[in-house]
């Protein structure tokens, strides 16, 4: 009876990729509220989720003082009028609301839709 061998070939760098990405998904991260920031008219948030990058990978010539922090994510911005942040900041964090999905939310189709999606209603 012949041998036959049978060659096995595994990319271990996708393997490793895809069961990485599938265990982010798996696990969300919750708004902390210390971790936003105000400037005025940005509302940023300052948080580790999912999908941070660090700013030494994102934009390799930042401060120092940047070394190891996350990106900034975008939250909203509030031009004209009444600046109801503390609101958001508040309903984001009380209400137990993922990052990486009021993120993904607010990419597809804007912050205050985001909101409303979650059921922010506002004044």
């Amino acid at each position: 009876m012949p041998l036959s061998f049978f060659l096995i070939t595994v990319d271990f760098k996708s393997t490793i990729w895809y069961n990485s990405c599938m265990l982010r998904r798996n696990k969300t991260t919750k708004f902390n509220k210390e971790d936003f920031t105000w400037d005025g008219m940005y509302l940023m948030y300052r948080g580790r989720h999912n999908n941070s990058i660090d700013m030494d990978v994102a934009h390799p010539n930042c401060h120092p003082s940047w070394k190891g922090l996350p990106e900034p994510a975008f939250i909203a911005r509030f031009k004209y009028g009444y600046k109801p942040y503390k609101t958001w900041i508040n309903f984001l964090v009380k209400n137990s609301i993922n990052v990486e999905e009021y993120l993904q939310l607010a990419e597809d189709i804007h912050p205050r839709g985001a909101m409303k999606h979650f059921g922010y209603t506002g004044k």
